[in-house]
């Protein structure tokens, strides 16, 4: 393209370069442009037409049929002509600016540039004032200019910026002084307003209402600005001014309803425009009411308000499909997907190349788990225009039907044409968290800090990521992060209550989700989870009351209602724990979970059968649970029935090989059972997957002991006390009586003392320890060991036979 005022190359009709040396010629541009810019919309010509290859450049100042020499005028003849120009200006444009559609024709233009020329020929020669009101007016006359080229040409179009600049230095020229100020402060206003300087535009009306708290234009003027700069509340208060004293004032009525609507306060923005529409029946707002309808369900109430905008404004009644649109976009909110899908069917047919039709439909069906349709709809989308939701949506399907890939692929478009696009780099990660590529999920993250390192919900994720792998310290560090940010960022301060309650800090943890709730008192997922905290530390009747509290906001959650049932249970309360336990399998048959809790209930309560039945529906629901299986062997023990036992021990661990529970409990059971070959191979299996297990190496050293292998037995010993600090009272007996076995008594008496040290109120071990030193002959300590556990126990048969023993030999008898 070239510029059609220098015919360089250009990327817009007027380049840069000539926008930027434009001086006040209004027209510096062809006559065919400025027809677009002011006859497009009259004549109903469509903006978009392109100009013709070779136009006719004919400027405006061509057409000036009679230029004053003013420079040879005299002070009364320059006054007088600025005179006649005021009088003339005042006739073609309006003193004061304002949505209001003002048409300037090219002839009047023609007649203006030769306004403007002479006037700036007696501001440099200084031959008389220039009355404010011509600076006003010639200020409108740019913005006017501004505005309708904005609404033909879009708002990245050159010029705008150089019609901007001598609008505002025209208003500037007035003296706050004039008797005009306030009427151009408010023109300057508007013009700010429309070039988007929102807080410019604030400025200039809160200049008016310095001098005129009254102004009512000034308050709908700074109340449509805050608007545009989301602060509601204070330009509802702005409109409220207004209203007060001009409580019939169009503007003001239809601005607060505006701010309301952005509150979400439908009723309230639907009684403004009602207001607005008894001062004044227009079209605009009867079309705010229609939509306002829409949003609050009331459709057929809506298309009346429609229909009677139709009547009013032609171009309103488009085969309603904006209406139809609200209507779906209503329903959808309502939960009703499929009355919504049925609109926009209605729409694609009407429009099959309208992309957004598409897109809309698909998001529908992909809410009902329609998936292959949605995909089929949002791929129809996505061919017809690349839109970024249009992609994230259809990554959201591929995701969906578990196509990773696809869905990997369709997040790199987007982040090709978006680099800094959060919710793909997001969702990316997700996707390698599920597939446990936790370095490459990171690495998202990572590279999303780096644009958005404010967001704390990136922060928030990082922590979550490192909480799964176990890092609790920095993931603690980067949910800090998180809530530097945002300390009322809620998820982040559920998670942070989750590690310090898993690291055991209870206090840390409760200080947290006290914090959580009270910025979301109604969240049930937080009561339960301070209930969770308060059951872990003891504190029973607070948990059962926030357990409570929990499904007083969320009566059917069963998680809840499984928390409470074992509490109830854990606090001696099994038939009131079975009743909620039997509550929820009538509410949710298949929930295995619960089924399993009360199975092992009835375990702990002796009722085994019961337990088995409750077991066998569970596992028919969850058959690959290894947690299951092993719990049915113990059953199965409880019932003697030991082969059934061992089976579901071999189930559990042929679905989950690293279930140590399962090969202990199996190991146990042969050793029970004199299989003390397969308990050595169990014992050593649980010891493979947790070489830490002291109980599993208590049970290898028994195997040792009896297959008379006591260094082996010693050596293990030594490892369980070592892992336990020397606490664990059995290890030390077995270690005395392996000792014994080997006939090294000084050791062995050492380890029954050592065993005393754990638990000194053990009769039994006073009298080994008695024992081994009346073996070394030793009686004045054997007697004092027998005389100890007679203290703690007067029946003990052996202490009070070892007792008189050792008294006799101490006599010599």
């Amino acid at each position: 393209m070239r510029c059609l005022r220098c015919g360089n190359d250009s990327d817009a009709e007027i380049c840069f370069n000539c926008v930027e040396n434009i001086g006040d010629e209004l027209l510096p541009l062809p006559l065919s442009v400025s027809e677009r810019i002011f006859g497009a919309l009259n004549r109903d010509i469509s903006p978009q037409i392109p100009l013709p290859p070779n136009p006719d450049i004919i400027f405006a100042s061509n057409y000036i049929e009679k230029e004053y020499i003013v420079h040879e005028m005299t002070e009364d003849e320059c006054k007088k002509l600025l005179q006649k120009y005021l009088d003339e200006l005042s006739v073609i444009v309006p003193h004061k600016v304002c949505d209001d559609d003002i048409m300037l024709s090219v002839d009047e233009l023609k007649y203006i540039m030769l306004i403007i020329r002479n006037v700036r020929k007696i501001e440099e020669k200084k031959l008389s004032p220039v009355p404010s009101k011509i600076y006003n007016l010639l200020g409108n006359v740019y913005t006017i200019m501004l505005k309708k080229t904005k609404e033909v040409f879009g708002k990245k179009f050159p010029l705008l910026s150089a019609y901007y600049r001598h609008a505002h230095r025209y208003y500037m020229k007035v003296e706050k002084e004039d008797d005009i100020f306030s009427i151009v402060q408010k023109n300057s206003g508007y013009l700010h307003y429309i070039m988007e300087n929102y807080k410019g535009s604030v400025q200039c009306y809160e200049d008016v209402l310095a001098l005129y708290p009254n102004d009512v234009e000034a308050h709908v003027g700074k109340g449509r600005a805050l608007i545009a700069l989301r602060k509601f509340k204070d330009a509802i208060l702005e409109f409220d001014r207004a209203i007060e004293v001009d409580y019939k004032n169009y503007d003001a009525w239809m601005g607060k309803g505006n701010a309301l609507e952005e509150l979400g306060r439908h009723e309230e923005a639907l009684r403004c425009y009602e207001q607005a529409l008894k001062v004044k029946r227009d079209y605009k707002v009867l079309v705010r009411i229609a939509e306002v309808l829409a949003k609050l369900g009331r459709y057929k109430d809506a298309l009346k308000k429609y229909d009677e905008a139709a009547k009013l404004n032609p171009r309103v009644k488009i085969e309603n499909k904006g209406l139809l649109m609200q209507r779906a976009e209503a329903l959808e909110a309502q939960g009703m997907y499929s009355d919504a899908v049925d609109i926009y069917s209605r729409l694609v047919i009407t429009e099959p190349n309208n992309w957004e039709y598409w897109y809309k439909k698909g998001r529908a069906l992909l809410k009902m788990e329609r998936i292959n349709e949605a995909l089929e709809a949002l791929e129809r989308a996505s061919s017809i225009k690349t839109n970024i939701d249009v992609l994230l949506s259809l990554a959201e399907v591929y995701q969906k039907i578990g196509d990773n890939e696809r869905a990997l692929a369709t997040y790199e478009r987007i982040i090709d044409i978006d680099g800094k696009n959060v919710s793909a780099w997001v969702s990316m990660a997700e996707i390698y968290e599920r597939m446990g590529k936790i370095d490459e999920a990171d690495a998202c993250y990572t590279k999303v800090a780096e644009f958005a390192s404010n967001n704390p919900d990136i922060w928030y994720r990082r922590g979550r990521l490192l909480k799964k792998q176990g890092r609790w310290g920095a993931a603690i560090q980067m949910f800090h992060t998180a809530l530097s940010y945002d300390p009322n960022h809620t998820d982040t301060l559920i998670a942070l209550g989750d590690v310090y309650m898993e690291q055991g800090k209870y206090d840390m943890a409760e200080r947290v989700y006290n914090k959580a709730l009270k910025l979301s008192p109604s969240s049930p997922t937080l009561w339960y989870k301070r209930g969770v905290l308060l059951s872990r530390s003891g504190r029973w009747g607070g948990a059962l009351q926030c357990f409570d509290r929990a499904l007083g906001l969320d009566p059917n959650n069963t998680q809840i209602m499984r928390a409470k049932a074992t509490l109830l249970k854990d606090k001696g309360k099994p038939k009131d724990a079975l009743s909620l336990y039997r509550r929820i399998i009538k509410m949710d048959p298949g929930n295995a979970g619960a089924l399993h809790d009360m199975a092992m209930l009835y375990y702990e309560m002796g009722e085994y059968s019961e337990a088995l039945r409750a077991l066998e529906k569970a596992l028919k629901i969850a058959p690959s649970s290894a947690t299951m299986w092993n719990d049915m062997g113990l059953v199965y023990e409880s019932l003697e029935r030991y082969e059934d036992a061992l089976k579901c021990y071999d189930r559990a661990t042929e679905i989950n090989p690293n279930d140590d529970t399962a090969w202990y409990n199996k190991a146990v059971l042969h050793e029970n059972l004199g299989n003390y070959t397969g308990a050595m191979k169990a014992y050593k299996r649980v010891l493979a997957i947790n070489p830490n297990d002291a109980d599993a190496l208590m049970g290898l050293a028994s195997l040792y002991y009896k297959a008379k292998r006591y260094e082996d037995a010693i050596k293990t010993l030594k490892r369980v006390l070592e892992i336990e600090h020397g606490k664990n009272e059995n290890a030390w007996i077995t270690m005395a009586r392996t000792y014994e076995k080997l006939g090294r008594l000084k050791d062995a008496e050492e380890a029954y003392m050592n065993a005393l040290k754990v638990n000194p109120k053990n009769d039994g071990v006073w009298v080994l320890r008695a024992k081994v030193l009346e073996k070394l002959r030793e009686y004045r300590k054997a007697y004092a060991s027998y005389s100890n556990a007679l203290k703690l126990n007067p029946r003990n048969k052996k202490a009070l036979e070892g007792a008189e023993r050792c008294k006799k030999r101490m006599e010599g008898k």
